[in-house]
Formats: C-alpha cells, structure tokens, sequence
C-alpha cells in the first residue's frame, strides 16, 4: 500500500498536461487518500481518548482497592468479610470494563478495517507501465540521495582526517618542546650541581692542604728562610690556586661558593705574598727566577 501511495505521490505532478476542471484518476487518488487519512487520523483519535477513559477509571479502582486492603487492618472479621465482598465486587466491574473496552477497540478496527478495503476498492486502475515508470524514477531518485549522503559522509570524513593530522601535528610539536625544554633545565640543573660540587671539592681539599698553605705562609714571613724545598712548597700551593682559578674564570666552579668561602681571596692574597717575597729575594738571583718563572705559568691566578 506504501509503495501504491509513493507512485501516486510521483505522479502528481502530471496532472499539469490534463484541462483545468478535468476529474483525473490523480484527483481522485488523492481525494481518497486524504479522506483515508482523515479517517484514519479520527480512528485513531477516538481509540486514544478511550483508552485514557480507561486508563483513568482503572487507576480510580486501584486506588480504592488499596484504601479497602489498608482498612483491612483495623477492622474485625466480619467487616473483614463485607469488605472482601465488595473488593470481588470491584474487581468484577473493572474486569468487565475492561472487557468492554477491548471489545469496542477491536469492532472499531474491524470497522476501520473494512473502509479502508472500500477505498481500495474504489481506487482507479492504472496501467502497468506506470508501475515500470515509478519504480525507475524510485530507483533514480534513491541513488541520487545515496551518492548525496556519500559524498557529505566522504567529505565530513576527509574534513575530520585533516584535523586529527593538524591535531596529532600540532600535539607532536608541542611534546618535542616540551621535551627539549625539560632536556635544557635538566642540562642546566646537572651543570649547576656539577659547579656546585666542584667548589665544594676545592673547599675539602682546602682543609685537607691547611698545614701546607700554612707553611707556606710561614716562609713569606721568613724568606731568609726558604730553601728549594721550601720554593716546591710554594709551587705546590700556587698551582692549586691556579687550579682553583682556571675553574673560576671558565665558570665550571660555582663561583658564589668560591667567593663566599673566601676562596678567591686566599688565592689573591697568596699571589700578593709571591710577588712581595720575589722582590724580598732580589738579592737571591736563583731563586728570584723561579718565583719569576712559577708566575708566569699562572696565568688564571695573575687576574684573578
């Protein structure tokens, strides 16, 4: 019966070559139809309305069937057994309501069930190479919304692709510098630990060394008193602190820890005395030279 509706529907436009006034089998296909609907419509009315009648008169009876249990409770048992009575009685009623109304529902479909076969029967025949032309134009017509529907679908798909690979791209390089950021802040963290420990290394081997710088300091105080021994001593001293210094001056020592322990100022001290015990020694040419030649092989020292 769909199908009949739909060739009707696609053969309306037709009626366009037939004289204005004429009865065609069109006009009268679709008078039926809307009278078909509308009776349909009006059936279909009434059986709803009815059934919520029903559906209103079955929810009151259930709600005084509670009211009666519940008083069941309170009462003694010959009441007990009226108001058993009356719940049969009830329950009876609504049966038959019941009953009724699913009669009624079924004669009003046996009734829409036999005008609608009259309208069928009434309906106009058409030749069969109408049916041929509707279902070609069907067959057209479901193609034409498929290859609609897949192409919308295609480029909805290409679209979304596009995205997830602008997404995934933009993600990509936001990971790489995010990584390369937390690389460089590791670097720096491990080059800062690695200067921290290293100015703290001079700073214990300082302590371990204190008798030797304090020897040291004991022949610029005396310097009739130095000997070679004394001079390598010296030596020995200076080229720790130009150690020290060489780290200062490429950064590879943490220079805060070197200054703030008094570090840095031990070594210029040091140097002072060098300089001021080789002018003391002018007299002592040997030794005067090697004082001379020692300095000039500590270079970081001399500016720091």
């Amino acid at each position: 019966m769909a199908a009949s509706f739909l060739c009707l529907i696609i053969l309306i436009p037709a009626t366009e070559m037939t004289p204005t006034g004429a009865a065609t089998p069109e006009r009268r296909v679709q008078a039926l139809r809307s009278d078909i609907n509308r009776k349909i419509d009006n059936v279909v009315r009434e059986a709803e309305q009815r059934e919520q009648q029903i559906g209103r008169l079955i929810d009151a009876l259930k709600g005084d069937l509670e009211k009666l249990v519940q008083n069941l409770k309170d009462v003694d048992d010959g009441r007990a057994r009226l108001t058993g009575q009356r719940i049969d009685t009830l329950q009876t009623y609504v049966t038959e309501q019941i009953a009724a109304a699913r009669a009624l529902n079924e004669a009003r479909a046996v009734g829409l069930s036999r005008e609608i076969k009259s309208v069928r029967d009434d309906l106009p025949s058409l030749s069969p190479w109408v049916a041929v032309f509707v279902s070609i134009v069907s067959a057209i017509i479901s193609a034409v919304v498929a290859l609609s529907i897949a192409s919308a679908n295609r480029g909805h798909s290409d679209r979304q692709r596009k995205e997830e690979i602008g997404r995934s791209e933009r993600e990509r390089k936001e990971d790489i510098a995010r990584i390369e950021k937390q690389m460089a802040d590791d670097r720096d963290q491990a080059r800062k630990q690695a200067k921290e420990a290293t100015a703290y290394g001079f700073l214990d081997q300082w302590g371990l060394l204190h008798d030797d710088f304090g020897r040291a300091r004991w022949y610029f105080e005396h310097p009739d008193q130095l000997t070679e021994d004394g001079y390598s001593l010296v030596a020995k001293v200076g080229n720790w602190y130009e150690r020290l210094a060489q780290r200062y001056w490429e950064d590879t020592a943490d220079r805060d820890i070197l200054v703030n322990s008094d570090l840095v100022k031990e070594a210029r001290i040091f140097l002072v005395e060098v300089l001021r015990t080789q002018t003391a020694l002018a007299n002592r040419a040997a030794v005067r030279s090697n004082f001379r030649d020692e300095v000039l092989r500590w270079p970081y020292l001399a500016k720091l």
